[in-house]
């Protein structure tokens, strides 16, 4: 399977290392990202995601 290179677009302020789990919202209104621990966690309003 091809996948294609993948570069930074943004870069989530307030949040350090690796993010294992990502949810938006229809409409980029918001999103949402997990950290693997209970108290690693974070919402960001108008939030946009693109994956390139």
């Amino acid at each position: 399977t091809y996948h294609a290179p993948q570069k930074v677009v943004r870069v989530i302020s307030g949040h350090l290392g690796w993010v294992p789990s990502v949810a938006v919202k229809s409409g980029n209104q918001w999103f949402a990202i997990g950290a693997g621990e209970p108290s690693r966690y974070g919402i960001w309003p108008r939030g946009r995601v693109v994956l390139t």
